[in-house]
């Protein structure tokens, strides 16, 4: 099973690291911006893409919005 995580990267590194660390534990695939190689797609499109494949969402909300998508004024979580 691949789960994507969905989080702002500032405030949730370590929860972001420890289910990282674990997956081989839990049995199961996360995919996370930390592991996307270098692409031809913005970040923001392969972020959607990556998340379009995942069978299903972890959603980690913090204090902080995170970075924001120009386009949309949105952060790039809320966009997920």
């Amino acid at each position: 099973m691949h789960i994507f995580i969905s989080s702002p990267l500032s405030g949730l590194q370590v929860i972001r690291e420890y289910l990282l660390k674990h997956e081989k534990d839990l049995g199961v695939s996360f995919v996370s911006m930390e592991a996307f190689l270098s692409s031809p797609n913005t970040p923001k499109n392969e972020c959607l893409e990556h998340l379009r494949r995942s069978d299903c969402v972890i959603l980690l909300i913090g204090p902080e919005y995170g970075s924001i998508d120009p386009i949309s004024n949105s952060s790039y979580t809320e966009v997920e």
